[in-house]
């Protein structure tokens, strides 16, 4: 959900869940129907999972039946697929666990996977899921599919109760809105080491209207194990295809974390999971998503969540759609932004008045604001902005809209006026500042105002001081100090322009006496001699001098090679000289250099 680049991850490569939340985590009247193997009550879950529907067993409720079933002879597989779809999905953010994309969604539990259910019992599921009188879900999230591409005996009717799913389900205000349907695509697609496996998106998650998912690892690449081809919508990241063993029950062995059923009855002997994987993973982010995106415009159909879904996603693969990776990856936050009818739509910079809108129909009233009504105004009915006479500076739009679980806002940040300037050296925020020749300094201008131009130009200066400008036409750039160079100042101007006019200011250079400090003054013992940049000697006159005022006589000469050369007194750009045996009384610190004006300094030994 949010990819930093942790664990050899891809930063970015993610499906923008944190932006999403910064819209809205959803409602507590979304329904999301699970057919699994089972979902029950948990910490994380917060008493949001309905009694759903077992079709073998009246009493179930759409829990968990058993702890392991046998899914081949003699082959078992660990009951908790379910549980760790819906952590992803709808688990809460109360700080425990995990974080899932919904946090506020109500469960359906359909258990299909009680034992020995037939095409014509997950038949009847779906219906279950569906049906206004019982389910009466908005969505149904399905991780689980036929290990075919064809539609098995059977599969007509199944295929016939997704479709009325789609059109007849989430009954509304006596509206049927359609229930959005999504599948994994499967885990089937040939690799290494895999029997069994085929070309194509298993069955029943190539029916035409469903929302098929695959898989992606956190480098984007498309997972080997993910099926794929023409009835691909979307993927999100998942864990690799590998499988373990608890205590004789196949367990999925990936990297994803989730929930688990409680205590020692799941995959792990605790209440959450590690290891999920596949794209059984990746098709409950979908389930989420849609979610959020119902929570706020609930009057959207199946049909047009689907589409949103779909334009949404961020391209990977090949330029728009393409049979691995469908439309893209899964984007929370862009599929939000599109169903309360944004983005916003208007200038990033003001130089008298700007018009905002939204780009598409909104999901409710609207209501306009600046954050700085100083130096931007803003009408909050109709989005029409007015600069404050010649105020300048960063402001931030927001239109509040009153969609299906209150409000949510968005967000847009403009600049106002002429740019402004920050000026740095070498990373460091500038000043009058000391160089040294022989040196190369980097320059950076920087501004909030975006579509920005900048122009950088040795205007006014001592001759003393020689400096070539790199690229004078870039935000960043490079200041070379001629090694002919002494004594003196220089200027250099750098001007910002943007649509509304230009500022400047100046970068004030010189180069330096010796010394940056000389101290204690008055001394007793010691004196430190703290100079500017020792790192080439550049900045180490050729001579320093200590004269008695009495005798005007030179008692010390030290020269820059013995300075060099006294690691036991120099530390860094300090030196530390011992002045107990001189005379008590006034002294003179006199440092030359050829070239250069001589720099005495007062001093008393005390």
């Amino acid at each position: 959900m949010n990819n930093t680049g942790q664990y050899g991850g891809t930063s970015g490569i993610d499906i923008n869940a944190p932006e999403a939340w910064d819209i809205t985590t959803g409602c507590n009247n979304i329904r999301i129907a699970v057919l699994d193997d089972g979902v029950e009550d948990h910490d994380d879950l917060d008493g949001r999972v309905l009694n759903g529907y077992t079709h073998l067993d009246s009493l179930g409720l759409g829990r968990p039946a058993s702890v392991c079933m046998e899914v081949l002879p003699s082959v078992y597989q660990r009951v908790g697929h379910g549980m760790a779809c819906t952590g992803i999905m709808a688990a809460s953010h109360n700080n425990i666990g995990i974080a899932g994309i919904a946090p506020n969604s109500l469960i359906y539990p359909i258990n299909i996977f009680h034992g020995g259910e037939t095409i014509g019992n997950i038949v009847t599921s779906m219906n279950r899921a569906w049906d206004p009188s019982h389910g009466n879900a908005d969505i149904i999230s399905n991780s689980w599919g036929f290990t075919t591409t064809s539609t098995p005996t059977g599969g007509d009717a199944l295929i016939d109760e997704i479709t009325d799913a789609r059109t007849l389900g989430r009954v509304r205000g006596g509206i049927s809105y359609g229930c959005v349907v999504v599948f994994a695509s499967g885990n089937y697609n040939p690799y290494s080491g895999c029997s069994g496996c085929f070309n194509g998106v298993a069955f029943p998650a190539n029916v035409t209207g469903v929302v098929t998912v695959g898989a992606i690892d956190n480098t984007g690449a498309i997972h080997d194990y993910s099926s794929r081809g023409a009835e691909m919508d979307l993927v999100a990241p998942s864990g690799g295809r590998s499988s373990s063993n608890l205590s004789g029950c196949i367990i999925p062995d990936g990297n994803v974390r989730t929930i688990d059923r409680p205590g020692n009855n799941g995959y792990s002997t605790g209440d959450y999971f590690d290891g999920f994987n596949g794209t059984s993973a990746a098709a409950p982010q979908v389930s989420g998503v849609a979610s959020l995106i119902l929570a706020v415009n609930p009057n959207l159909t199946e049909s047009q969540v689907r589409t949103i879904l779909q334009q949404t996603a961020t391209d990977m693969g090949t330029s728009g759609f393409d049979n691995t990776y469908g439309y893209g990856r899964l984007n929370a936050q862009a599929a939000l932004i599109a169903a309360i009818g944004g983005p916003i739509s208007g200038p990033t910079i003001i130089c008298s008045t700007g018009n905002f809108t939204l780009s598409g129909t909104p999901a409710g009233s609207v209501s306009w604001s600046s954050s700085n009504s100083s130096i931007l105004t803003i009408n909050s009915s109709t989005g029409a902005a007015s600069r404050v006479g010649s105020a300048q500076g960063q402001v931030t739009i927001t239109v509040t809209i009153n969609a299906g679980c209150g409000n949510v806002q968005l967000t847009q940040i403009v600049w106002v006026g002429n740019p402004n300037l920050t000026k740095k050296i070498d990373g460091v925020p500038a000043g009058t500042t000391p160089v040294f020749p022989g040196n190369l300094y980097n320059l950076t201008a920087e501004t909030q105002s975006p579509s920005t131009s900048f122009n950088y130009n040795d205007y006014t200066g001592s001759g003393d001081m020689v400096i070539d400008i790199y690229s004078p036409n870039s935000a960043n750039t490079q200041m070379y100090v001629h090694s002919t160079s002494t004594y003196g100042s220089r200027h250099v101007r750098v001007t910002a322009t943007n649509t509304c006019g230009s500022y400047y200011e100046d970068f004030v250079f010189y180069i330096p006496a010796f010394f940056k400090a000389v101290y204690p003054n008055p001394a007793k013992e010691y004196l430190v001699l703290e100079f500017y940049d020792l790192s080439n000697g550049v900045g180490l006159p050729d001579a320093i001098e200590l004269i008695n005022e009495k005798s005007i006589k030179k008692e010390l000469v030290l020269s820059a090679e013995d300075l060099l050369k006294d690691s036991k007194n120099l530390n860094g750009n300090k030196y530390r000289l011992d002045i107990t045996k001189f005379e008590r009384g006034i002294w003179y610190l006199q440092a030359t250099k050829k070239g250069h004006e001589t720099e005495v300094i007062r001093l008393l030994f005390e």
